[in-house]
């Protein structure tokens, strides 16, 4: 099977160039979803400077990162409580290099809270589809159901800058294809043996 790039894939589609403006539009998405939230995410490193726990982890402060941590996530509770009320499957997939980024093993404290809730999380060697992800996926990416998608843009740092809206069906189904194919090549995160 072939698969479109998600560069290209962006190509004509509106864009927000804020982070403010591309959030905006989630809201209209998840109000929106009846089914599943496909999520792909590719950063072996992203910032979080809203997050009171990342800010303690830029720290130094991992101890006082991860007990706070809860409180930093509990901002996305009402979410996940609607989602499941609706019985949507919100499941996430992302490439791990090894050793790990020292931001993904605080990262993996915040998956276990959105595994609490519910969300199915998954994970890659990325080195068993570095290739894939080189050609196809350039850019993490959300499809609400299919009906809605998103495509972030972050700078060299792993900052959200903004992203491209898309609701072109032949679109969507082109990243639900690259979705397919990351998440049949992947382990759940509760198989991931990270040292700490």
């Amino acid at each position: 099977m072939t698969y479109t790039s998600t560069t290209i894939l962006t190509s004509g589609c509106v864009y927000k160039n804020t982070p403010e403006e591309f959030f905006a539009y989630f809201s209209h998405a998840w109000d929106a979803v009846r089914c599943q939230v496909a999520k792909i995410e590719t950063r072996q490193i992203y910032q979080e400077p809203d997050n009171i726990s990342y800010c303690h982890f830029m720290a130094g402060n991992f101890d006082v990162s991860l007990a706070v941590l809860a409180d930093s996530r509990a901002v996305d509770d009402s979410l996940y409580a609607m989602l499941r009320a609706r019985g949507v499957d919100f499941v996430r997939c992302r490439p791990i290099k090894f050793p790990m980024s020292a931001y993904l093993k605080w990262a993996i404290y915040s998956y276990k809270y959105n595994a609490s809730q519910g969300e199915r999380i998954f994970w890659c060697n990325e080195v068993a589809l570095r290739e894939y992800f080189g050609k196809y996926v350039q850019h993490d990416f959300m499809i609400f159901d299919s009906r809605f998608a998103v495509i972030h843009n972050y700078n060299d740092d792993g900052l959200i800058i903004g992203g491209w809206l898309v609701e072109d069906s032949d679109r969507i189904g082109k990243l639900l294809s690259i979705f397919s194919f990351i998440k049949a090549n992947c382990h759940p995160f509760e198989a991931l043996n990270v040292k700490e």
